[in-house]
């Protein structure tokens, strides 16, 4: 159902904010774990129509034990339109938990824009997001879900004091601090509870063997690896580069994640940090176009 559907999709943007598992050093089996190519048959999508297709490639559940089955990931391309063809070009939209399909499907003909009509513009959603294996939910039901989050709506909640530029809301807002970390712990034990024996297969380190996975079976075994990382996606496109630095083609990194952070320490301790350095640099942006128009 619809609730259903976007209540998922809610869950997997929040994800990252309280229990998404990051993998600091990847196994040598994840880094050389090799698998035949899948033979690949396109069709329809869900959302858009033709030149827009879709189709779902399995790949390992476990790089390190192939024996552990198999998962299905979806994918999504506009092809070009153009001939002769150039390229191809693989996004990752961030999150992490943005699904890529959803991301090729909804700007597809603005990235072919700016890339070229004669490139291959392709996404899928990393294993653990939107319809990709391993299922990862926190709630059963709807009502589970809105019960949760209910929690920062209504009177006297986050909802009503959300203006941080009122100096009663900020300290409003600073009084809960308490309130929201317990929050946060719960979300995360109920995830535990939920996934725990899933989490560790939804690493980056898999999400990146799983594309080198993808571009060997749609563009043929070997070839290079084309790719755009937005965000967190610029994470998965520096840990690209230093899995597989001999399969690295065009790779494009926008807005650049602090790797070794990421690879390193816990999201709720830098986050923070993250902010402060924002300020920081738009202070310093603002500064200087404000020079340039006085001169």
């Amino acid at each position: 159902m619809e609730q259903g559907r976007k209540a998922n999709d809610m869950q997997s943007l929040l994800l990252p904010l309280f229990a998404f598992v990051f993998i600091g050093s990847c196994s040598g089996a994840t880094l050389h774990g090799r698998a035949t190519p899948a033979n690949v048959t396109w069709g329809g999508c869900s959302s858009r129509g033709p030149p827009y297709e879709c189709t779902t490639v399995k790949v390992p559940l476990d790089w390190q034990d192939e024996s552990k089955g198999t998962i299905p990931l979806v994918v999504a391309r506009l092809p070009a339109s153009k001939t002769p063809k150039k390229g191809y070009m693989f996004y990752n939209p961030g999150g992490p938990g943005l699904p890529g399909t959803t991301f090729i499907q909804s700007t597809g003909s603005e990235l072919q824009e700016q890339i070229g009509a004669d490139w291959d513009v392709i996404s899928w959603d990393p294993r653990g997001v939107g319809e990709s294996g391993p299922s990862i939910t926190m709630f059963d039901t709807d009502a589970a879900y809105l019960n949760f989050w209910n929690q920062l709506q209504g009177p006297g909640s986050y909802g009503t004091h959300g203006n941080l530029t009122v100096s009663s809301d900020a300290e409003f807002f600073k009084s809960q601090a308490s309130k929201f970390d317990n929050m946060t712990i719960t979300f995360n034990n109920l995830t535990l509870q939920q996934n725990g024996n899933s989490l560790k297969y939804v690493g980056t380190c898999a999400v990146v063997r799983d594309l080198v996975f993808l571009v060997d079976s749609i563009y043929g075994e070997g070839s290079d690896v084309n790719f755009w990382g937005i965000s967190y996606g610029s994470a998965v496109g520096l840990y690209l580069t230093q899995m597989f630095p001999d399969r690295v083609g065009k790779v494009i990194l926008d807005g650049v994640y602090d790797g070794e952070k990421h690879a390193t320490v816990a999201p709720m301790k830098w986050l923070d940090q993250d902010y402060k350095s924002i300020e920081a640099a738009l202070t310093k942006w603002t500064e200087a176009c404000a020079a340039g128009s006085s001169s």
